[in-house]
């Protein structure tokens, strides 16, 4: 979570803006070279989250940039859902440097429409293995 390279953008008050972006900003670009991150556009369709996740989205303004950036354990839902073992590390690496909290995580998994039941047994197995590699139980 601490190391990750890649930044999701979505540009909200003009979508088609985000490939301006991605040429600049995105993967292979001189950015990327240069500062070793680059950003990835993303859809906000794309990703499963928990009910009122726009609600606790944490906005960083600079001049006449404002950027918003999903609640950390918001995050972790998404990646839960997918369950790939990069997702996972990233939210054992939340959870070791404690931006993300189980019993939260817990919470919103919760508050989660999933895509479908295979997404929600996907994203409960991997909150079990998290419980139990932290020796809490999943509720």
């Amino acid at each position: 979570m601490t190391m990750s390279i890649d930044a999701d953008c979505y540009t909200l008050s003009d979508p088609p803006r985000v490939f301006d972006l991605q040429n600049k900003l995105g993967e292979g670009s001189a950015y990327h070279f240069q500062h070793g991150i680059y950003l990835d556009h993303v859809s906000p369709k794309l990703p499963t989250l928990s009910d009122g996740w726009q609600q606790r989205l944490i906005c960083i303004a600079r001049s006449s940039v404002r950027a918003y950036f999903l609640e950390p354990n918001d995050a972790a839902v998404s990646k839960m859902a997918r369950a790939e073992p990069r997702d996972v590390r990233w939210v054992r690496a939340g959870l070791a440097a404690e931006l993300v909290s189980l019993p939260m995580l817990k919470l919103r998994m919760r508050d989660t429409d999933f895509l479908d039941v295979k997404e929600q047994s996907t994203a409960l197995g991997a909150l079990a293995s998290l419980s139990l590699s932290s020796g809490g139980a999943v509720d």
